[in-house]
């Protein structure tokens, strides 16, 4: 049989291509191209998350994942904290940089380097001086 085929029945006389791969063969990845997670103390939380280098939250006792809940800009996200049974307005890209990235500066702000508010990894994260504006993105925290 060819590639294309004709499937008839209650009016459907429409040729069927099968499916291909689009860019080829994709050589499995690398542990080059794989980020290893690391684990740091949540800042201010730190008998109860934790918080990785690829910008997500756990539990610091049963190691699951916490769900945050984003706003819609995508700045700042709630955590439930479990003493107080309320939840805590945090910044996740805020926690991440004071977690991972030294500050000898003392700067107060952080910058996403690629200006996307959801990119809250800690290769994209820097601390800047407070006022400086560095492209089109910069948050205070």
């Amino acid at each position: 049989m060819n590639t294309v085929q004709m499937y008839t029945g209650k009016g459907n006389n429409a040729p069927y291509t099968p499916p291909t791969a689009k860019n080829g063969p994709q050589a499995p990845p690398t542990p080059d191209d794989r980020q290893e997670i690391i684990w740091k103390p949540f800042p201010g939380l730190e008998n109860f998350f934790e918080v990785s280098n690829l910008a997500t939250v756990r539990h610091c006792k049963t190691g699951t994942s916490v769900p945050l809940i984003t706003t819609r800009d995508g700045q700042f996200m709630s955590l439930y904290h479990p003493v107080t049974g309320k939840y805590v307005s945090l910044q996740i890209h805020r926690a991440v940089a004071t977690a991972f990235l030294p500050n000898p500066n003392s700067y107060s702000w952080v910058s996403r380097k690629d200006g996307d508010k959801r990119h809250n990894v800690v290769t994209n994260l820097e601390w800047i001086p407070k006022g400086s504006k560095k492209g089109k993105e910069v948050c205070r925290g």
